[in-house]
């Protein structure tokens, strides 16, 4: 009879497992999904950031869902999301995006009418 092997995963048996010695897998452990006969570590995704991985901290149960490791600048983690970092201004637009580097600081992008760009302050 031929004998399957299986790294991160139940080896085939029986008529699943075609020829001897192969790596042909039946199941695959937790943070592994099936590829082709093999089983292969869950790589996350993550819009904004870094996805995690079987192999990071926090890991990946299901291959290809969204759970962020790190976030892009101008984003923070929540949860297992990045979200924009949301700035303040007095008398103009707050900035975004990379520009806005902290949550909740308070950093100008642009100025409302009659008020001129003062540092990340809009002043008269």
């Amino acid at each position: 009879a031929n004998e399957c092997s299986c790294q991160n995963g139940e080896a085939a048996t029986g008529a699943d497992c075609s020829k001897h010695q192969d790596e042909i897998c039946a199941s695959c452990d937790a943070g592994y999904h099936p590829e082709g006969s093999v089983c292969a570590g869950n790589v996350c995704l993550c819009p904004n950031g870094v996805g995690t991985t079987t192999a990071t901290t926090g890991g990946c149960d299901t291959h290809q869902s969204e759970v962020c490791a790190s976030c892009n600048d101008g984003f923070r983690l929540d949860g297992d999301a990045c979200v924009a970092n949301m700035c303040t201004c007095d008398g103009g637009t707050p900035a975004t995006g990379a520009a806005c580097a902290t949550d909740g600081e308070a950093i100008c992008g642009a100025c409302d009418a009659g008020k001129r760009l003062d540092g990340p302050a809009c002043i008269d």
